[in-house]
């Protein structure tokens, strides 16, 4: 842009170099002409040259001041060129600090991201890993509350077991106590039937006793007996056999039969006054 402005000011003085120099010439013709004449007045020679001069002075002036409008509108061309350029350049650096920040503040994100990715990358492993603890320690638990309350089932079922033990010993004890009373009570009963259909020996001797064993059913019918610990002689002995079977079917207890087992196999003493 500096080359064009300098190269038109010599060209235009050029111009009007040459513009002169052709007015001039022409003058002189002019001027020759008329000195040749001798009719015309050497005044308007003069006065002629003279208003040509001005003429060219003032196109010179006017081509002077147009180049300088010329100039002057090159300059302000060039300086609002300059201007646009600066202001192309300050909004070329405004941009690209800009997008330097942007790339500085993505490149903090970028980090800031990647350290939070990373982060929740190790709450997820720690959860994970807590949770896997938790289960199994929830595994261990279960096994705990699973053995505690199969303990504790089997000791309720031990303690139930005890306590029908308890209660059936308690039961079959309080049977036997009974049974063996009302054994006591047929016994006796017996040993009155027994006695009561002996035939005494005439040489009998007061005192003397037998220890009598017999087998028994549910009728009472004697089964079998035998005799033991017999203080008298074989007659005696002989005697009470006899009666034992005579005295049969023995009382027993038909409607109890716990008494009754206990008198399937029973001794009594035979000890008549």
């Amino acid at each position: 842009m500096s080359n064009v402005k300098e190269n038109v000011i010599p060209f235009t003085l050029s111009v009007l170099m040459h513009i002169a120099i052709g007015v001039l010439f022409v003058i002189s013709l002019e001027f020759g002409q008329k000195t040749l004449s001798p009719s015309q007045p050497e005044v308007n020679v003069i006065e002629a040259v003279t208003v040509d001069e001005s003429k060219i002075q003032y196109e010179m002036d006017k081509l002077k001041k147009a180049e300088q409008r010329k100039k002057d509108e090159e300059d302000r061309r060039q300086r609002d060129l300059e201007s646009d350029a600066q202001r192309a350049k300050r909004l070329r650096e405004t941009e690209e600090q800009h997008i330097a920040e942007l790339k500085k503040k993505k490149k903090v994100e970028t980090e800031l991201a990647a350290k939070e990715q990373e982060h929740i990358k190790k709450l997820k492993k720690d959860s994970e890993e807590l949770a896997q603890k938790n289960k199994q320690e929830q595994q261990k638990v279960d096994k705990l509350e699973t053995k505690r309350k199969m303990e504790e089932e089997q000791a309720a079922d031990r303690a139930r077991q005890d306590a029908l033990k308890k209660k059936q010993d308690s039961e079959r004890a309080a049977k036997d106590k009974e049974a063996r009373k009302v054994v006591g009570e047929f016994k006796s009963q017996i040993t009155a039937k027994v006695e009561s259909v002996w035939i005494r020996p005439t040489n009998f001797a007061p005192g003397t006793e037998c220890t009598v064993s017999v087998k028994l059913i549910p009728t009472g019918d004697v089964v079998d007996s035998k005799l033991s610990h017999c203080s008298g002689d074989e007659v005696f002995s002989r005697s009470v056999e006899a009666a034992v079977q005579k005295a049969s079917p023995l009382p027993v207890p038909k409607d109890d039969p716990d008494a009754f087992n206990l008198m399937r196999e029973i001794n009594f003493v035979f000890k008549p006054q």
